[in-house]
């Protein structure tokens, strides 16, 4: 338990990382290449084998380039470049087709992905940002060092390796943001393939199989992206829910995950958990009473120094 809160005996290297970790996202162009490849494959393959080939062998790409960040702790933007080159391909895409309907309209709709990219090195930039200055380190409230930054992070939530940053006071909002702009973006890009598909072969059967069908024989490369979105909003939904759960109950998933290491938790008596409504407005206003930079005199008085020192204090 003294481990979780104690600082790593490695020292931080320039970049902040307290892991030898190598940033040269060498790895992360090789996986969009390999994510190339699959498109191309596809693309000579009929409806269900294709299908078949992104569904499965999209989530095995991006899944085999974390395991390998997790295990060598190397290239950690990897997977951020990767992430990156299918936004990039998806807008393109989006622009494509929106020359081939003819509509200016949706067209103007891929500045979503490119508000994405945005969001996404906004919030690595306050990731890496310095601490405050004369800042006392024992009195930072559901604090904990990060063991792959080497830092101490307010309200810490977790370290995402998708966009390589830290998520915790100062970017879990931005990363919210993110979130629901990566399934916005998803699901639009669906919707508009479908859409595209209608309106180029309208004298076909409007069913879903059937323009699925049509847009894998024309243009596969745009039935290959358009499953690629699909993928990656489904996952990012599934990590939506589980912000939203941790959020209502003014959790962060470190606390859930590891409940039995905090005292306040293990014993289901939480002190900051107001109701789903005040939990709510309390994260979307950024109140001290959700984040808690500082522990409120009234809990510190009735906090036995066990009960804090267990909190990662």
């Amino acid at each position: 338990m003294a481990n979780e809160f104690t600082c790593c005996s490695k020292p931080a290297i320039s970049c902040g990382c307290s892991r030898s970790c190598i940033r040269y996202p060498s790895a992360g162009f090789l996986f969009s290449a390999l994510i190339c490849v699959l498109v191309l494959i596809s693309a000579y393959s009929n409806l269900a084998l294709a299908s078949l080939e992104i569904l499965v062998g999209f989530p095995f790409l991006m899944s085999l380039n974390y395991s390998r960040i997790v295990r060598t702790s190397q290239e950690m933007s990897s997977l951020l470049v990767t992430g990156c080159f299918c936004v990039v391909m998806s807008c393109l895409v989006w622009i494509w087709m929106s020359f081939q309907v003819g509509s200016l309209m949706l067209g103007l709709l891929a500045v979503i992905p490119c508000f994405l990219l945005f969001l996404i090195f906004y919030c690595k930039r306050l990731s890496t940002q310095p601490k405050v200055a004369n800042e006392d380190e024992n009195t930072i409230y559901r604090s904990k060092i990060c063991s792959w930054c080497g830092l101490r992070r307010r309200r810490f939530d977790h370290h995402c390796i998708w966009i390589d940053c830290c998520v915790y006071d100062k970017t879990h909002r931005t990363f919210i943001l993110i979130l629901i702009a990566s399934i916005l973006c998803s699901s639009a890009f669906v919707v508009f393939a479908f859409y595209f598909s209608s309106q180029l072969f309208q004298n076909s059967d409007s069913t879903i199989v059937n323009l699925a069908g049509m847009l894998h024989l024309k243009h596969p490369f745009v039935f290959a992206t358009m499953l690629i979105n699909f993928v990656f909003g489904g996952v990012v939904f599934i990590i939506l829910s589980m912000q939203i759960f941790c959020i209502a109950q003014n959790l962060t998933v470190n606390e859930l995950f590891n409940h039995n290491r905090y005292f306040i938790i293990e014993h289901r008596d939480k002190p900051e958990d107001r109701g789903v409504r005040r939990n709510v407005f309390g994260f979307i206003e950024g109140s001290v009473h959700v984040f808690g930079a500082v522990l409120p005199s009234d809990k510190a008085q009735t906090w036995s120094p066990t009960q804090r020192a267990s909190c990662g204090h």
